[in-house]
């Protein structure tokens, strides 16, 4: 199943990176793409998603003067009706 915009543009996920730089190794890069509860629409799938962004949202989860607080209030499920399936 393939899950994506409806206009099949690209979805902004929320996610988080670190560079480790161990002594006398190469540097350790790592991600992780942030989940939280699923929408209904999701959950049809799976008990979470994604933590889909909208073009407000990717701006304040980008920016690191975002207040803590803010940034983790965008980290809830994206509305069904914006996601297709195939």
């Amino acid at each position: 199943m393939q899950i994506s915009a409806p206009d099949g543009e690209p979805l902004a996920v929320a996610g988080l990176w670190e560079v480790w730089q161990p002594r006398d190794a190469e540097p350790v890069y790592s991600y992780t793409m942030v989940t939280c509860d699923a929408s209904p629409w999701m959950r049809r799938v799976h008990d979470r998603m994604p933590a889909v962004l909208d073009a407000e949202g990717q701006e304040a989860w980008l920016d690191a003067a975002t207040p803590v607080a803010e940034a983790l209030d965008r980290l809830r499920p994206y509305a069904g009706e914006l996601l297709a399936s195939e």
